[in-house]
């Protein structure tokens, strides 16, 4: 590809390539996969398990062509939006080996335990304190320290109102230890994410 055509597909902004992959020409689907990519790849690392993050990659620009036509164009870039549609396919893929999980329980009649990491693991020391967070506490501090999100960018990938990415990332003496009186881990959620 020249460099000409190269830079020309860089100055088209995020909404207009939406706008024409709702309209179902998947050519700028290309351009939004170089664009963001390899960041979707390194949020997904860190707040699912690590063989996931190719498939969630690929079933987040999947999802991506089929709900385009939800993306408003409130920000200059799509890279939120299209962040909060990795999300939601990390956490309904969560739910989904939780289901799985209690079904083989059930059937089993026995209970399940669970698995430490293998021993040798090449976890840097950030994972492993990134792996002692709870995952709504894990995933806030992912996109606001390791992605680089704003405070109202990672809210709307976690579908959070303005402060609850602060009230989220709080550790209250232990980690994961929950917020307030109520027992919950975290504020309520707010509209639907993106991708759903």
């Amino acid at each position: 590809m020249s460099v000409a055509l190269r830079d020309s597909k860089s100055a088209i902004g995020d909404a207009d390539l939406l706008e024409r992959v709702a309209a179902g020409d998947l050519e700028p689907l290309g351009t939004l996969f170089d664009r963001y990519a390899a960041l979707v790849h390194g949020f997904v690392r860190r707040i699912a398990p690590r063989e996931d993050a190719d498939d969630v990659v690929q079933e987040t620009f999947l999802r991506v062509a089929r709900v385009a036509e939800g993306y408003d164009g409130r920000t200059p870039t799509a890279r939120a939006w299209i962040f909060g549609v990795a999300y939601a396919i990390v956490r309904e893929r969560r739910r989904a080996l939780a289901r799985l999980m209690r079904a083989i329980t059930t059937m089993a009649k026995q209970d399940t335990a669970r698995t430490a990491a293998p021993i040798g693991s090449a976890r840097t020391e950030i994972e492993r304190c990134l792996d002692m967070l709870a995952p709504e506490k894990r995933e806030v501090v992912v996109l606001t320290e390791v992605m680089g999100m704003s405070g109202p960018e990672a809210a709307s990938v976690a579908g959070l109102r303005g402060e609850g990415v602060g009230e989220r990332a709080r550790v209250d003496g232990a980690w994961g230890a929950p917020s307030d009186s109520r027992g919950s881990s975290g504020p309520r959620r707010g509209s639907a994410r993106p991708g759903r």
